[in-house]
């Protein structure tokens, strides 16, 4: 009998060992798709907090930069204009002029709730009818 060369895969000659290695494989796969999809979404909530951090950043030098000062009033009788002159721990510096707002109520809610209408009032844009 002569010799006779077989064509076979290392497949077949270890074909357990190949079907184990098949599945690991696949679960490999699977367990880095996985990975992938959470690394992903990691990526993303960081990057909305990045640009939540950035954004708060810019608001904080900006409330900062603009001089402003919160006198809060004791419900009292008197001459408002007088209370606000003579509170103690006045803002120091220079300055020329400035604005007052002015929100009275019965609780802190509703000074919030005044205030928020008012910056809608002075921030939303005037809509002319056409």
């Amino acid at each position: 009998m002569a010799d006779i060369w077989q064509s076979k895969t290392l497949g077949d000659v270890f074909s357990g060992s190949a079907q184990s290695l098949v599945s690991i494989q696949a679960e490999a796969d699977n367990l880095f798709n996985k990975y992938s999809a959470v690394a992903n979404q990691l990526g993303q909530k960081i990057n909305v907090l990045n640009n939540l951090l950035n954004g708060t950043g810019d608001l904080l030098n900006k409330l900062q930069g603009t001089g402003l000062y919160v006198l809060q009033l004791a419900p009292a009788q008197g001459n408002l204009v007088s209370r606000i002159s003579n509170a103690s721990n006045p803002p120091t510096g220079d300055y020329s002029a400035g604005i007052v707002l002015g929100f009275s109520a019965m609780d802190l809610a509703s000074v919030i709730q005044g205030y928020q209408n008012a910056i809608e009032i002075l921030t939303k844009p005037v809509e002319i009818p056409k």
